[in-house]
């Protein structure tokens, strides 16, 4: 299936799977809950779902694969609201002992925040999930993660839906040479020495295809770097990704 033509011509592409889903809307489900006493653990969920997602077979596939994956489930089928009290009963399983030992000994609670936001791009929709918290250790984690989905079929899209599968090595050029040039460095020496694993370089399926037609892609910490070098984001143009597609 040829659908990186369809994907990335974001400003003129008009189809039927257009038409269909130009009612799209959706609404934001939050779920705040506090575990333990004195609170020990916070949690809250801000969740992006679909209104009316059921209207439609694409839809509703996509809204049940973001459910899993905002509240690290497996074939749920249920709703957001369910799925989130499921997650925060594991979650009160895992962390509470150790939460409520540190709350007795100081004044923050452990917490764990998980926010959605969801941008339709022409054919697609990508849902940006944020993790952050501190549920033990030296410092918290930020972490964001992004899925893109087709409106027309309701699959995740992937890197080799976009590419094919003869692209990688010049992406990975690419995006070496990004950082090389953002950092002023020469060389893989030269950029581990600012904190990155050279080693650990390559393409990742943390993407989203921005309006314009490039794409973004984001390395979360410790993905190729030490934490201390925060999250790395590396956009291609849409010049850049057609080149890679026309190879």
């Amino acid at each position: 299936m040829n659908i990186a033509r369809t994907l990335l011509l974001v400003a003129a592409t008009s189809c039927a799977a257009c038409n269909r889903s130009d009612d799209l809307r959706f609404r934001t489900i939050r779920i705040d809950r506090t575990l333990g006493t004195p609170p020990a653990v916070e949690v809250s969920y801000s969740f992006v779902s679909i209104v009316d997602a059921d209207r439609n077979p694409s839809l509703q596939a996509i809204e049940r694969a973001d459910v899993n994956r905002v509240f690290g489930l497996e074939e749920f089928p249920g709703t957001p609201r369910e799925a989130a009290r499921i997650a925060i009963e594991e979650l009160s399983a895992d962390l509470l002992p150790a939460a409520q030992t540190f709350a007795d000994e100081h004044e923050t609670p452990y917490f764990v925040t998980v926010e959605t936001e969801a941008e339709r791009v022409d054919t697609l929709l990508t849902y940006a999930i944020r993790r952050i918290g501190y549920t033990g250790g030296a410092h918290g984690y930020d972490r964001t993660e992004y899925r893109t989905y087709a409106l027309d079929g309701g699959y995740e899209v992937t890197l080799t839906d976009l590419l094919g599968n003869t692209a990688s090595e010049r992406l990975v050029t690419i995006l070496r040479q990004k950082l090389y040039d953002r950092y002023g460095v020469a060389n893989d020496e030269e950029l581990a020495a600012q904190g990155f694993f050279p080693e650990m370089i390559r393409p990742t399926e943390n993407f989203r295809v921005l309006p314009d037609g490039g794409v973004l892609f984001r390395y979360n910490p410790y993905d190729i770097a030490c934490y201390a070098a925060g999250p790395v984001e590396l956009t291609l143009t849409r010049a850049e990704f057609d080149s890679l597609r026309r190879e």
